[in-house]
């Protein structure tokens, strides 16, 4: 089922040589019965390959404990990675709940400012939940906020 998604032997060969290789199809075929566009599929199982090879270093045993899947999560670079990661995962554990005894249910972790300081990121999420009525209006071809910095032309 990888040939549907993937062209390159190598990297179906690689797909299919972690923890989870012999079941790698399998998940192809569930994102494609649930009806996964075809660049998400293949998001979703380089992601589950990326893990795949992360838990064949870690453990040789059948089954991936969650402490496995926990540091992996953790070691995910930004939110954004955790959160993609998390739900590869979950989807994986979905079509086989025996290889990933996923007992407690997963922590998401709290947004992170990248730019700007915290209160700066909380004032825009408040002006971003107002009404669309009192947060915006048009003036001359023009969109202006209540703030000044908020002026797109159109």
């Amino acid at each position: 089922m990888l040939e549907l998604y993937f062209n390159y032997r190598r990297v179906i060969a690689r797909f299919r040589r972690g923890t989870l290789g012999n079941e790698i199809d399998h998940i192809a075929a569930s994102l494609s019965r649930v009806g996964y566009k075809r660049l998400s599929a293949k998001l979703y199982l380089a992601r589950i390959a990326h893990f795949s090879a992360y838990a064949t270093g870690c453990s040789k045993s059948v089954a991936i404990s969650s402490q496995i899947v926990d540091r992996y999560l953790k070691a995910r670079p930004s939110v954004a990675a955790h959160w993609a990661a998390q739900s590869a995962i979950a989807h994986a554990a979905r079509c086989f709940p025996e290889r990933l005894p996923l007992d407690q249910p997963r922590r998401i972790p709290t947004a992170r400012c990248w730019r700007g300081t915290w209160s700066t990121c909380k004032l825009f999420g408040d002006f971003i939940r107002r009404p669309a009525r009192d947060a915006f209006w048009r003036r001359g071809g023009c969109w202006f906020g209540k703030e000044s910095i908020f002026q797109v032309k159109i």
